[in-house]
């Protein structure tokens, strides 16, 4: 089970008895419908909204944000201060790889090993936060980081020959490369760099809500589960 690296916030509004799901990325729409009667279950009501990366970033580092879902297992322990991460009993939500996307004419140029790397550049979206996607290339001796404010930015510079390759999920951003019309340009190299796990990152000054929602969760685990299929099996 695979679950694309993106954030994907949530602002309980309690006292109107909402739930904002929020991501920088719309594929995670998918997820949002599949989580949504979870949070209904526990007599939540949710709403989608997109989110820039650097608020998103801001808010969990303030312990503000109310919650997250795909945030990774490094994301639970840097802010466990202020947050509990749910999975499935034990186990993270899911797991998934992460891939290099080059463009078409230089599929056999670039290896999936970093030390293959120095003096490449890599595009990435600003302020994610310590994310797999941006920690893991950051810390490649050698590379460079190229920020853009959107993942359609990212791809847009790669495309266009200011960036060597992009690091995401198997899912992650195929449907944005479809809808960008860059299906042909841009290509995923089928090695894998790395498993990541993820989980349900959630306040605990919700403390009161978090075992219901964890019940919720497992009640819906099949829906949730083939949300994330379709997701990186694009």
């Amino acid at each position: 089970m695979i679950i694309p690296f993106c954030l994907l916030s949530c602002a309980l509004v309690f006292g109107q008895e909402k739930v904002v799901l929020g991501a920088t990325s719309t594929n995670l729409k998918l997820l949002y419908d599949a989580l949504a009667p979870a949070y209904k279950d526990v007599g939540l009501e949710a709403e989608w909204k997109e989110f820039p990366g650097s608020r998103l970033l801001a808010e969990v580092q303030a312990g503000t944000l109310d919650a997250m879902v795909a945030a990774s297992g490094t994301m639970v322990k840097q802010f466990s201060d202020n947050y509990i991460g749910i999975g499935y009993g034990n186990d993270a939500l899911g797991y998934s790889r992460l891939y290099m996307y080059v463009r078409a004419a230089d599929k056999d140029k670039y290896k999936p090993d970093p030390k293959t790397w120095a003096g490449l550049s890599i595009g990435e979206i600003a302020d994610v936060g310590p994310s797999p996607t941006f920690g893991f290339p950051k810390n490649v001796n050698g590379v460079k980081i190229v920020t853009a404010p959107t993942y359609e930015s990212v791809l847009r510079m790669l495309d266009s020959g200011r960036t060597d390759f992009v690091v995401s999920t198997r899912g992650g951003v195929e449907k944005l490369i479809q809808d960008l019309g860059l299906k042909d340009r841009i290509v995923r190299i089928d090695t894998p760099l790395l498993t990541v796990d993820y989980w349900h990152l959630v306040n605990k000054k919700y403390m009161d809500k978090i075992p219901a929602l964890k019940q919720a969760i497992e009640r819906h685990r099949q829906q949730i589960d083939e949300a994330v299929d379709k997701l990186v099996n694009r």
